[in-house]
């Protein structure tokens, strides 16, 4: 699983949305995705396509983000993205 959109070192801007999307597949079915910003979860997706929309606070200019997503299956397994 991977953080399909937006692309490592990707340019991003204050006061703007930021959609985020998460490419995910699994031999037994994805139940939800989690979305994190700075390490905080900031939005789950219960189902396909994976997806959401992040507002870039204003004062951010210069500062770098990480955006990650966490995909879990109706196994029970957690996949957390590179």
């Amino acid at each position: 699983m991977v953080v399909a959109d937006p692309s490592d070192g990707d340019t991003i801007y204050e006061g703007r949305d930021l959609a985020v999307t998460a490419a995910v597949s699994d031999d037994v079915g994805v139940t939800a995705v989690s979305f994190s910003i700075d390490g905080m979860e900031v939005y789950t997706d219960l189902s396909a396509p994976y997806m959401m929309t992040y507002d870039i606070p204003f004062g951010s200019v210069g500062q770098t983000m990480t955006i990650s997503a966490t995909a879990r299956d109706t196994a029970g397994h957690v996949v957390v993205s590179e």
